[in-house]
Order: C-alpha cells, then sequence, then structure tokens
C-alpha cells in the first residue's frame, strides 16, 4: 500500500494551490484585527450563551437542499476575500469547477 501511494503521488499532477491558500490565510491572520467569531457560528453550550444569540441564524447544510448555506463565515473586514485559487490540472480542475458553481448559485460573481 505504501509503495502504491508513493506511485499515485509521484505521477499525480503537481500543484501548490492548497500551500499558497494556507499561505494567503496565514498573512491575513497576521496582518488583521482579531475579530469576533460572528454569533450564529458560536456553540451555544448553556441557556445563557443560547439568551445571548449563540448559534442563531446558523445554517446546517446537511440540512438544506441544495446543501450551500448561505452565511458569512468571514469577520466584515475580509468578507468576499478567496484563498483558494486551484489550478486547471487533475483534480484541481473540477474543484474549480464546483466552487464556480457554488458562487454562482449564491449569485456572486467568480
Amino acid at each position: 500500500a505504501l509503495a502504491q501511494a508513493a506511485i499515485y503521488l509521484s505521477l499525480a499532477p503537481k500543484s501548490d494551490a492548497a500551500y499558497q491558500a494556507l499561505n494567503r490565510a496565514r498573512a491575513d491572520v497576521e496582518q488583521t484585527i482579531a475579530e469576533p467569531v460572528p454569533l450564529h457560528l458560536r456553540n451555544p453550550v448553556t441557556r445563557a450563551m443560547r439568551e445571548w444569540g449563540y448559534g442563531e441564524g446558523y445554517q446546517h447544510a446537511h440540512a438544506l437542499p441544495d446543501a450551500l448555506p448561505d452565511m458569512a463565515c468571514l469577520p466584515p473586514s475580509l468578507a468576499g476575500r478567496r484563498y483558494y485559487f486551484p489550478t486547471d490540472r487533475g483534480v484541481e480542475k473540477r474543484i474549480a469547477e464546483r466552487l464556480e458553481e457554488i458562487r454562482r448559485a449564491r449569485g456572486r460573481q467568480s
């Protein structure tokens, strides 16, 4: 199995798109003000947290017909920011197509 994995990896189309995405995200973490996590993304583990609005408005993707929640997950200062730009090679080509489908479904431009 290890030999098969090594062969697969040596023959797979190469890309550093994920690495570059990590670098872009890391730069934003280092260069932006630490904003609070939006209330709808906070886990309401106590009654007080529920009363404060934690988790209110959260959209569970698996429960939606198209599995595409339309809720902000980035802080306002980073709204619309993109980090991952897949290549047009290998599986990344299909990932790019899927990302474009999602953007169209949400009514956003590429």
